[in-house]
């Protein structure tokens, strides 16, 4: 005897607890992933960085685009994909990821430091000037300090950009900072 026979369909009867199971799902994914992001991010990050340790720059570039997915607004995110593309001499990628990166928090001297050194090294010393010089005005203030040694090196970038630049007067300025602030360093 089936269920028919006595009136009942077991599989069409209503389940209140199946709403419950789905509505608690539709709730909790949600926050879990939310609660997980960072740890994701940082699980993303650490395979970039893997493959680009081993010169894997296309799969680090592929892993941090899927980041970027995720977490678009992170300009974190952008700068270490602007590292990649540069690497993979993918020039104007990298221009528009630090572009980016920038829009999303003007006041990270590392990105500006960054994106100097991408225009510095293909001699662009105009574009690379403002970078070095924001970063050095950022540390200046306080906020998004530069370490020492990446604070030297923007000193001593700006310094060589006013040089190809012929400012002179900058050059300078930028000299007695050097002088100031790193007496020991050896030039």
């Amino acid at each position: 005897m089936s269920g028919n026979e006595h009136g009942h369909n077991h599989a069409q009867a209503e389940d209140p607890g199946l709403w419950v199971r789905l509505a608690v799902t539709l709730l909790l994914v949600p926050l879990l992933l939310i609660a997980l992001k960072p740890a994701l991010m940082r699980f993303v990050q650490s395979r970039a960085a893997g493959y680009a340790g081993t010169g894997r720059f296309n799969d680090a570039i592929r892993v941090s685009e899927k980041w970027l997915v995720f977490d678009g607004e992170n300009p974190v995110a952008w700068s270490d994909v602007a590292a990649l593309y540069r690497s993979a001499g993918r020039h104007d990628e990298a221009l528009r990821a630090y572009e980016k990166a920038l829009a999303l928090d003007p006041e990270n001297a590392k990105t500006h430091f960054e994106a100097g050194m991408f225009h510095a090294w293909a001699k662009e010393w105009a574009a690379a000037a403002p970078h070095f010089e924001r970063a050095r005005q950022l540390s200046r203030k306080g906020t998004a300090l530069l370490n020492p040694s990446r604070y030297h090196s923007a000193l001593t970038m700006l310094e060589r950009c006013y040089t190809e630049l012929a400012d002179t007067e900058k050059t300078a300025a930028v000299r007695t900072e050097l002088a100031a602030r790193f007496p020991s360093a050896t030039r």
